[in-house]
């Protein structure tokens, strides 16, 4: 029994492997800009306020969306800082907005900041579709209006 263990640990180790260490070595595999949205947008939907099934679902979802997006990208120091201060303007301007009409606008906010992003916020762009297509949260037209004005203002922050 032990003879076999003992033989193992005799034999030499393989050789350090040619892969980078640590999450900030690695190679980006989606664009900048692409990753800066979907980084927003999980952020964003962090910030979503209530306790229904639904809102609970986005969260959930914007977690495991971040984490898979993590996975992706690898985000320097001043991209997640970037991130971070339009995520702080758009959650700033959502806040403004009566109390009724902030869950609406703001998933209206996500589903538009995720409009031809990476596979990895799949569960989180079903999770927001699932949610306006709710008729408690009754995403209007003016949600949506509002919404594309804080994402081109998200675009030109982030350029």
């Amino acid at each position: 029994m032990i003879a076999p263990l003992l033989a193992a640990l005799s034999r030499p180790l393989p050789p350090p492997s040619s892969a980078p260490w640590g999450k900030h070595q690695r190679a980006a595999r989606i664009d900048r800009d692409v990753a800066l949205r979907c980084r927003v947008a999980a952020l964003l939907a962090l910030a979503i306020d209530g306790d229904g099934p639904r809102e609970r679902a986005i969260v959930a979802a914007a977690r495991e969306s971040f984490g898979a997006l993590l996975t992706e990208h690898a985000f320097v120091e001043s991209e997640a800082e970037a991130a971070r201060v339009v995520d702080r303007v758009l959650r700033e301007r959502l806040f403004a907005l009566p109390v009724g009409d902030r869950v609406p606008a703001c998933v209206a906010t996500v589903r538009a900041l995720l409009d031809d992003t990476h596979d990895s916020m799949e569960a989180l762009d079903r999770a927001t579709r699932d949610c306006a297509a709710w008729r408690d949260v009754a995403v209007t037209v003016h949600h949506e209006v509002y919404a594309d004005a804080l994402v081109e203002l998200a675009r030109e922050m982030l350029r």
